[in-house]
């Protein structure tokens, strides 16, 4: 019955990661280093393209790592790869600024 009273609304933990990117991405203390996993590039990439020119290093770790991995020629075996966002991940390491 609650979500017919309330039918849209975060709880305290979206709060927290709404007001940490908020800051990360308003007027953030530098240098900016900004770590990024999951295991779906295409879930992140409007992320990645808001915080390119913001951060100065961004670096990608979990699933989402053996993506760019392979789309820079790694074979990653049996791990998760996000077949649908290799080039994406490809011009994203081609700038520098990602690291994994």
């Amino acid at each position: 019955d609650v979500a017919a009273d309330l039918p849209a609304a975060a709880g305290k933990l979206v709060e927290k990661e709404v007001k940490a990117l908020s800051r990360a991405t308003e007027n953030p203390e530098r240098p900016l280093t900004v770590v990024l996993g999951g295991s779906k590039v295409s879930d992140k990439l409007g992320v990645i393209d808001n915080l390119l020119d913001k951060a100065n290093r961004l670096v990608i770790g979990g699933g989402m790592a053996y993506t760019f991995l392979n789309a820079m020629g790694y074979g990653v075996g049996k791990s998760l790869l996000d077949e649908d966002s290799l080039l994406e991940a490809l011009q994203y390491r081609a700038q520098e600024k990602v690291e994994l």
